[in-house]
């Protein structure tokens, strides 16, 4: 019974660490891989005004598109595996992405947890 249950507890755990390098590559490809894209769609758009500079205002707006979808890909890409988690611990990763939700809610959080650092896998975990 005892082994069987460690057999499980150890399947569960690699499930989970699985589960969080899947989504540490998608968020690190989704800043890294396609944030090089939207900058080159910017350097583009530059190269347009030169060339026509009546369509500047349009050209303009998609700057701002642009703008948007990056900060969109951003925050998903911090919320996905936020950087904060690995770096100083769950309690400051649970307050950054509180005010995050407490920001786009208007909904005051307040986050108490006095603890310090745990293991890496329970970070994640939780």
């Amino acid at each position: 019974m005892l082994a069987q249950q460690d057999r499980l507890r150890a399947l569960a755990e690699g499930t989970v660490r699985a589960r969080e390098a899947e989504a540490q590559r998608i968020a690190h490809e989704l800043h890294d891989e396609a944030g090089q894209l939207l900058a080159s769609v910017h350097i583009a758009l530059d190269q347009l005004v030169a060339e026509a500079p009546e369509r500047a205002a349009a050209i303009r707006r998609i700057h701002g598109l642009l703008d948007r979808v990056e900060g969109q890909l951003r925050r998903l890409s911090r919320e996905l595996r936020p950087t904060i988690l690995d770096d100083l611990g769950l309690t400051p990763a649970l307050e950054w992405l509180t005010q995050g939700i407490a920001e786009r809610t208007g909904t005051p959080i307040d986050v108490a947890a006095p603890i310090g650092r745990l293991p890496s896998a329970v970070e994640t975990a939780l």
